[in-house]
């Protein structure tokens, strides 16, 4: 061999150990911070859907064990509304399937120390302001659906089994009573088999199903207990009609609020 191609192999060899030694370290730098990575991207995606700031302290992830830890969640109110957050989670836990990149599949997603803070007004209340930015949200243009335009950044998903318990409501003074009102404990609810049939839906539109779920339920136990008095009639029936829920949920609230309004005028010699 000449000494040109001796000195052509070494070149060659040096350039394959750098190039492997940046695939090495590259990779280890993914897998070292690969809960920062998906951090990110997960609040993205969440704010994306959602029309409001999505929050999340840390994302532990287990390759070996095959499970995800989501720690402090937090969901911003939307524009309107008083409060800091509409929705704040303790912790996430979720079973992997697979951590493939074309396709992640959820096996089982448990949800602990979840707080709902509920806030109406007469014109809607905050839960149903989220599903409307949702709602907007599926009607945009597929190009503006996907982050930035990547599909890399839209990931699709399989869940298979989600679980919320135990999550608390909180609920501000009606427009009726004025008066702080006690907690409200949701029903626990399950979800099933989300994007099995597709073999795999948009991160977005996952998050779109369980919030419907979420909100659904805060809703109904509102309306049960009495939370949403105050609200107007064409407020209610926009909400049973967006929510897919009964045109009677609003109860007597409309009822309530003529007859405030009647007792006020009698006050006032009207």
């Amino acid at each position: 061999m000449s000494n040109a191609a001796v000195k052509k192999s070494s070149i060659t060899k040096k350039i394959s150990l750098i190039v492997l030694a940046i695939l090495v370290l590259g990779g280890g730098y993914i897998y070292m911070n690969m809960g920062s990575i998906a951090k990110t991207i997960a609040e993205r995606v969440g704010s994306d859907t959602l029309g409001v700031k999505v929050s999340i302290a840390s994302i532990d992830i287990s390759i070996k064990d095959k499970s995800v830890l989501v720690s402090g969640l937090s969901i911003a109110n939307p524009k309107g509304f008083k409060k800091p957050h509409a929705m704040k989670v303790e912790s996430i836990n979720i079973a992997m399937t697979s951590f493939a990149k074309e396709l992640l599949v959820f096996k089982d997603v448990s949800v602990k120390g979840t707080e709902l803070f509920l806030e109406v007004t007469q014109n809607g209340t905050n839960l149903s302001a989220l599903k409307k930015n949702i709602d907007g949200g599926k009607k945009a243009p597929k190009e503006e659906k996907e982050t930035h335009g990547s599909k890399a950044s839209a990931p699709k998903v399989v869940l298979k089994h989600f679980l919320l318990a135990n999550a608390q409501l909180h609920p501000s003074q009606t427009l009726i009573s004025g008066t702080d009102l006690k907690d409200v404990t949701l029903p626990d609810i399950k979800l099933t088999g989300i994007g099995e049939r597709q073999n795999g839906v948009l991160a977005r539109e996952a998050i779109g199903q369980i919030w419907d779920a979420i909100s659904k339920s805060a809703i109904r136990a509102s309306a049960k207990a009495g939370l949403l008095d105050g609200m107007s009639a064409d407020s209610l029936k926009d909400l049973t009609g967006t929510m897919g829920l009964p045109s009677n949920i609003g109860g007597g609230a409309s009822q309530t609020l003529d007859k405030a309004k009647d007792g006020l005028k009698n006050m006032l010699g009207q």
